[in-house]
């Protein structure tokens, strides 16, 4: 989802936008699809299948409420999150001297 105020792209289901914070707009939910019923055969058995979608892996989001990242949304995935200093090997960067360069993890 677009985010109005800066453009953003944010993933489905967030409020608000990950970059400035921006309440985003509520999505529709998905129309249903009408279902079209099958005609019968004579002298057929009747036979029933079951449908399953593929396993979609969950996701967990981590949402500042004070800070410098007020508003911000993180997405937790599969490997974790590491919050901390190092840009280079952290996810949510926090530049405050208290704060270590590998400060935590999140799983």
């Amino acid at each position: 989802m677009k985010c109005p105020a800066c453009g953003e792209m944010n993933e489905a289901g967030f409020r608000f936008c990950r970059n400035c914070g921006t309440a985003l707009p509520e999505s529709a939910p998905p129309a249903e699809i009408p279902s079209v019923p099958r005609p019968a055969v004579a002298g057929a058995a009747t036979m029933q299948m079951a449908f399953h979608s593929p396993k979609v892996p969950v996701s967990h989001r981590l949402v500042a409420t004070a800070g410098l990242l007020t508003g911000r949304t993180f997405t937790i995935g599969p490997k974790g999150l590491l919050i901390g200093r190092d840009p280079s090997t952290c996810q949510v960067v926090i530049a405050d001297d208290e704060v270590s360069r590998s400060h935590a993890w999140v799983g």
